[in-house]
Parts: C-alpha cells; structure tokens; sequence
C-alpha cells in the first residue's frame, strides 16, 4: 500500500556522518539529536547506517515511523526483519560487482585503449513500515516525497 504521508515543508536535509557502519551512525545521530532539532525524515546513504539512526532514535524516545521515517539504501537481508521493518532503495549490488570486475578484465586485456563504459543498474523502491505506512509492501513502489526531507 503506497504511502499518503506528504509534508509542505521545504526540504532541509542534514548530511551527517554514517560511513556505512552502524556504530558510526548511531554515534552521528546521537551528537545530532543534543541540538534538539525539529525533523521527521531520515534517508541513509546504506542499510547499517540506517539501523544505527534507527537504534539511536528509539534511544531517545522517537518512535519509527510515528515520529520519524526512517529508509535505507541496498535492502540488505536483515532490513525486513527490522522492527518496524526498513524500507530501502533496492540496488542490484551482486550485480554490479559482477558487472564491475568484467569490465575491468575486459580494460587489463585492451590496454592501453580500454573502452570507457556507462552502464546504469535499476533500482526500487522497496516499502515496508518505516516510512510510515501502516502496512509493509515489498513490492516496487513509487517514491514517497519524504524521501527528500532529510538524508543520514
């Protein structure tokens, strides 16, 4: 069930330090809730930091999604089993790996004329509880606005 959740504030995003660890982003969070500030959307740069915030927050006494939405980047195997469950970006990362190393075996053989590549992956959205809907959806959805109010 895709989410109705929709705010009229302009988008203020905060980029804290997460590092793609949990500890680091659990430390970011806690030095970046002393200053009291007013905010309901957090969207981290991988799944670790996310839990770290999410850890961190509820530490405090905000409640995910009620107080603050909260999605991740990579949807890692844990993040569904999360409580609440993450939503995340859905990035095809074994794919790309993959996809990495071909390219780079493919420039060793042509030197010292290798061929630049662009290649674009898809990703989705995947939309469980932590953005604020009352129902989880692991299937593709579109991306919620608040996606765009805060970043971790």
């Amino acid at each position: 069930m895709p989410c109705t959740r929709r705010s009229s504030l302009a988008a203020t995003p905060e980029l804290l330090r997460g590092d793609f660890d949990e500890t680091i982003a659990e430390q970011s969070m806690k030095e970046f809730l002393r200053g009291e500030p007013s905010f309901d959307a957090i969207f981290a740069a991988d799944d670790e930091s996310a839990w770290g915030a999410m850890t961190t927050l509820r530490v405090a006494g905000r409640r995910v999604p009620e107080d603050v939405a909260v999605v991740g980047f990579d949807d890692v195997l844990l993040s569904h089993h999360l409580t609440p469950a993450l939503t995340t970006v859905h990035a095809p990362v074994q794919e790309a790996g993959r996809l990495a190393a071909t390219l780079l075996m493919e420039a060793i053989k042509q030197q010292p004329r290798a061929a630049v590549h662009k290649v674009l992956l898809p990703a989705h959205l995947v939309a469980r509880c932590s953005y604020g809907c009352s129902r989880p959806n692991s299937a593709t959805a579109a991306a919620p606005a608040l996606l765009q109010r805060a970043a971790l």
